[in-house]
């Protein structure tokens, strides 16, 4: 496809082996508004504003107790959804 060579692997019971080369033979370019819908989590830096709390926010793994009130400007991590760059 487009000059490259792609080799697929995938595992599943035998009785899955059609479904599996089914879906292998579906490879082929996006269009461009598949590309475009394509997103993905991104692990970003917000920055509190006065009185929030952490709980208040989307948050992975910022090491704080879910009833702390953060501090005016204090940064914390949050997960948010962001459309794919190639």
């Amino acid at each position: 496809m487009a000059g490259n060579t792609y080799q697929l692997i995938g595992m599943a019971p035998e009785k899955h082996r059609e479904t599996l080369r089914a879906a292998a033979l579906t490879l082929r370019p996006l269009t461009e508004v598949e590309r475009g819908a394509v997103t993905g989590k991104r692990l970003r830096i917000a920055t509190a504003r006065p009185g929030e709390r952490i709980d208040e926010l989307t948050v992975l793994i910022n090491g704080l107790e879910a009833e702390a009130p953060l501090q005016d400007g204090q940064l914390v991590k949050i997960a948010r959804i962001e459309k794919a760059r190639p």
